[in-house]
Formats: C-alpha cells, sequence, structure tokens
C-alpha cells in the first residue's frame, strides 16, 4: 500500500478565521455490497476532506494579577461565531506566576467552548431528525 497523498487548498477567511481544506487520497478497506453470498470486500482509494477551524484566544490579567480572563473566540466557515470565557483567580496567599492564570483561563474558556459547540451540534442533529414520533 502507498503513501497517501495530500493536495491542499486555501479557503478565503470569513471574519478573520483561518480555514483551509486539504484532500487525502489513501487506500483503505470499503465494504461492499450486502447479497446472497455475504458481504463482498475490496480495497479502494477514498477520498477524505480535511478542515482547519482557527479558534483565537485572548487573555487578560489584572493590574494586580490576581484575576486572568480568557476568551476563546471561533468563526466557523458558515460565518457563525462562537465566544467563551474562562477565569482562573490567585490565591492571595500564592505567589503570581501569570503563565498558570494563563493556562487554566484559557483551558476553562476552551473546555466551555467545547461543551457549547457539542450543544450546538446536537441541536442541528435534531432539527434535522425531524418530530418525534409518537405511538399510542
Amino acid at each position: 500500500m502507498g503513501a497517501p497523498s495530500l493536495a491542499a487548498s486555501s479557503v478565503g477567511a470569513t471574519a478573520g478565521a483561518a480555514l483551509q481544506t486539504a484532500s487525502v487520497l489513501t487506500t483503505g478497506w470499503v465494504p461492499g455490497p450486502y447479497g446472497p453470498g455475504g458481504m463482498l470486500d475490496s480495497w479502494e482509494v477514498v477520498r477524505m476532506e480535511s478542515k482547519r477551524w482557527t479558534v483565537e484566544i485572548f487573555v487578560n490579567e489584572d493590574d494586580k494579577d490576581d484575576v486572568t480572563t480568557a476568551t476563546a473566540v471561533l468563526y466557523t466557515p458558515s460565518g457563525r461565531r462562537h465566544e467563551s470565557v474562562g477565569r482562573a483567580r490567585r490565591n492571595p496567599a500564592d505567589r503570581p506566576v501569570p503563565e498558570i492564570g494563563d493556562e487554566l483561563a484559557a483551558g476553562r474558556a476552551l473546555a466551555d467552548l467545547g461543551s457549547k459547540l457539542i450543544g450546538d451540534g446536537a441541536e442541528d442533529v435534531a432539527q434535522l431528525a425531524g418530530p418525534a414520533y409518537e405511538s399510542y
């Protein structure tokens, strides 16, 4: 089996988001049709598309380095904007190490962003599924 080939192309950016797509050609197992004799297996070239979404994280610290706020912003290729905020507060008894607050606040913002994206995807699936069927 040969190495996969990769063909990349840039797509126009929307609202500052960078998006790049790539087509990966690779060989892989593809199940054949089901017939009287069972499943026919085959190997064939499969084209897969790859996308890149860029998240920007803005980190702000207060004047005393007590509270760090991170804002994670994602623009999807369709132009939808997603934003989440995470905060980290330093214990007054601890010495100030700004990198720790940055990491905690950014991690919390990204975790919240991930949760929102999962919720959005679940809502989209529910809308595509249509109304629930009730039987009596």
